[in-house]
């Protein structure tokens, strides 16, 4: 078992360093704005088997451990994520 906040969801456990755990976490936003929407998540890392968790990334998609394959070029604790980037506004198409 583990302790986390409520809105940490799809957790990821890393397969070689056990203590390593990745999750995602809805956003909670005061306000609806383009700074803050609902469906941006962020991701939050703990390093010790979910005593202390450290978030590592804002406006994500998608995060996952890379160590999918055993290359000792890749190191364990390698994370792969897609996250939003903020576009200027005068791009009318999509604002992110």
């Amino acid at each position: 078992m583990f302790s986390h906040e409520d809105n940490f969801h799809d957790f990821r456990l890393n397969r070689e360093k056990k203590d390593h755990i990745l999750a995602h976490c809805t956003r909670k936003c005061k306000d609806y704005n383009e700074d803050c929407k609902p469906d941006d998540k962020d991701i939050w890392v703990s390093k010790n088997m979910g005593q202390k968790w450290e978030k590592i990334l804002n406006r994500a998609i998608e995060a996952t451990w890379d160590k999918l394959l055993h290359f000792s070029s890749v190191p364990d604790d390698r994370i792969i994520a897609t996250h939003k980037i903020k576009v200027p506004i005068n791009n009318t198409k999509n604002k992110y």
